[in-house]
């Protein structure tokens, strides 16, 4: 525990002890040989606190003081990582899971000592991503330890910084972690609908608390979003895309928000879907507490990734910088979509407005509180039709879209005229195709 709260305290780049640990000679290559000694024998004989003393041992050591320069240190580097990984992939009924815990936390701590090279980091994520529910909770729970590392220093890194690669995992690995999210997401909300009155009640009592693979995908995005939003342009500059308040390391932050975005937007879709298929199947069952489970649905949903990625992304969307034809032409059929998934969603619950009333008094006390609004409440209260949503009509050509084209090829002194009308709507989206053509300066559209 002493040791766990050193490591806590250094990690904080403002206290004189990170100074003090930094300046510290790396260990030599037979010490670090001596405590893989004691490990083994301490494995043979089972003896549980030795290990778990070696385990925190192993992350001090990897954190602050060795290197492997030489092939010796790379050998015994090796020989810890066996050691490791054998207590991480060792049956339950041989592991305690507070030593479970400290093998991940060991392996988090020396993860760029024990797996030097990009490629050897991203097969041990790709393997701990895909098989971390499958093959071994140990598997899983390394997962979760390293993607939290993560991000908390994305979090704390700053734009520039030379480490921001190395936090932020390639696409490949981003969708896995996707993938895991969006079934969590899934599994959280058919919750709703299968699990026991009791085991319900505790399962609001936990929300909105978010996974590590979460954690890590808000990391990430609020990383990429903010510093998109906040660059400012270089001064010194003086190309055509800085004048243009473009630099190239905005167009890569731009390339990789379109691709997340993309992919979460995606995501959503489906956990959209299962969100309603579960609204359905509650509104058509005859459980007996089937209104609170309505009502928790909400405070629910908010623990997935539709409450903590999907706001801040729609909103950072909105802002001057991420608003060009580029990201609106790729991410509105996603949005479209959307769009129709929260409305028909709406409307199931807008079937059940009685359930989210507020008002538990008697129809005669409810009638006596409408006499008592004033006339202009009284008016808006006659003219609104109970519900949400009420009355909500999604146009046809959101999802269908509307083509408007003249005849090919346009003859001399050709004139056509076409209006496009969509009810309710405040502005319209307009894509031109790539074959269009005209004839310059003198065809107007």
């Amino acid at each position: 525990m002493c040791i766990h709260q050193l490591n806590l305290l250094a990690a904080s780049n403002n206290l004189p002890i990170t100074n003090f640990l930094g300046k510290q000679h790396p260990i030599e290559a037979h010490h670090l040989s001596s405590i893989c000694d004691i490990m083994e024998k301490a494995m043979v004989n089972g003896d549980t606190c030795i290990i778990r003393c070696i385990l925190v041992v192993f992350q001090v050591v990897f954190k602050f003081f060795f290197s492997p320069q030489t092939e010796r240190n790379r050998d015994i580097v090796r020989r810890s990582g066996l050691l490791l990984w054998q207590l991480l992939m060792a049956p339950r009924d041989q592991i305690c899971s507070e030593i479970q815990k400290e093998v991940c936390l060991a392996i988090s701590s020396g993860l760029n000592i024990l797996y030097p090279g990009e490629a050897e980091i991203n097969n041990l994520l790709k393997l701990v991503l895909t098989e971390g529910e499958n093959r071994n909770s140990g598997l899983s729970q390394l997962r979760d330890v390293i993607l939290t590392n993560l991000a908390e220093q994305l979090q704390n890194n700053r734009f520039g910084s030379e480490d921001d690669d190395h936090y932020r995992l390639n696409d490949e690995l981003l969708h896995y972690i996707l993938k895991i999210v969006v079934r969590e997401s899934c599994v959280l909300i058919t919750k709703c609908q299968t699990v026991s009155k009791d085991d319900f009640q505790r399962l609001l009592s936990t929300v909105p608390a978010a996974s590590s693979c979460l954690r890590y995908l808000m990391a990430v995005q609020n990383h990429l979003l903010s510093n998109t939003i906040l660059i400012k342009p270089d001064e010194n500059d003086d190309s055509d895309s800085s004048l243009q308040g473009e630099t190239l390391k905005v167009q890569e932050l731009k390339t990789s928000i379109l691709s997340l975005a993309t992919q979460i937007l995606t995501g959503c879709d489906e956990v959209l879907e299962m969100l309603q298929q579960v609204t359905t199947a509650l509104i058509n069952s005859d459980i007996s507490d089937r209104e609170q489970r309505l009502k928790g649905l909400e405070q629910i949903t908010k623990a997935t990734m539709l409450g903590h990625l999907l706001p801040v992304l729609l909103t950072s969307l909105m802002h001057p910088n991420l608003q060009t034809l580029t990201m609106a032409d790729a991410l509105m059929p996603q949005l479209v979509q959307l769009v129709l998934y929260t409305s028909q969603t709406a409307l199931l619950l807008k079937t059940q407005s009685p359930v989210f009333s507020e008002l538990n008094s008697s129809p005669s006390g409810a009638s006596e509180q409408r006499g008592k609004l004033l006339p202009d409440e009284r008016m808006l209260e006659e003219k609104e039709e109970p519900g949400f949503l009420t009355g909500l009509k999604i146009p046809a050509p959101w999802a269908a879209g509307k083509t408007v084209e003249t005849v090919h090829p346009v003859r001399d002194n050709y004139k056509f005229k076409e209006t496009v009308h969509i009810p309710g709507a405040r502005c319209l989206y307009l894509r031109f195709d790539n074959r269009c053509s005209s004839q310059y300066d003198y065809d107007k559209v």
